[in-house]
């Protein structure tokens, strides 16, 4: 029989942690490259983009997915310094910049961004918003793990679309 101790539950939330920020550091580094200074819907739109693209292992994402439910919060204190930003990301000039962050700050900040651009009604409930992109990110990663017909890309833009027009987005940038 196999008991996990306090040490051994401690050491998996620091690897989950350390892999959901690893996974979305490069994803966050990759998407502000392809849309410079932008901070709203634009970025949040090509933020899921590069996370379908960089998802070489999906079963490891799903693990992560499998992780998370059994917690009561995302983790929020795994942090990375710069020195393993570039050793993890050696030729990704800049990546040492990137906060280590949780997707739920990322989504946030891009999302009072958002606000404050225009791109969104003033009586949005960012918090909702925010759990809406959740729901997102992580059903479509579960829903696409047996419908093989489209691409997860294909996907996150068809729900990121649907949820972008119901908000009443205000930008020909969105889709």
């Amino acid at each position: 029989m196999f008991i996990l101790t306090p040490v051994d539950v401690c050491l998996h939330r620091l690897k989950s942690d350390f892999l959901s920020i690893v996974i979305l550091l490069r994803a966050v580094w990759n998407a502000q490259r392809l849309v410079p200074g932008e901070r709203g819907i634009l970025l949040i739109n090509e933020l899921f983009e590069q996370l379908a693209l960089g998802i070489h292992n999906a079963n490891i994402v799903y693990q992560l997915i499998a992780a998370l439910i059994n917690r009561r919060e995302l983790p929020k204190n795994c942090v990375i310094s710069a020195l393993e930003k570039q050793l993890l990301y050696a030729g990704c000039e800049g990546i040492e910049d990137i906060p280590s962050t949780d997707v739920e700050t990322v989504f946030r900040e891009c999302l009072k961004a958002a606000l404050k651009n225009g791109e969104l009604p003033k009586a949005t409930n960012l918090e909702d918003l925010v759990v809406s992109l959740m729901m997102v990110l992580s059903g479509t990663l579960l829903a696409t793990k047996f419908a093989h017909n489209k691409g997860i890309a294909y996907h996150f833009h068809r729900q990121l679309k649907i949820l972008w027009q119901g908000v009443g987005v205000k930008t020909a940038r969105e889709a």
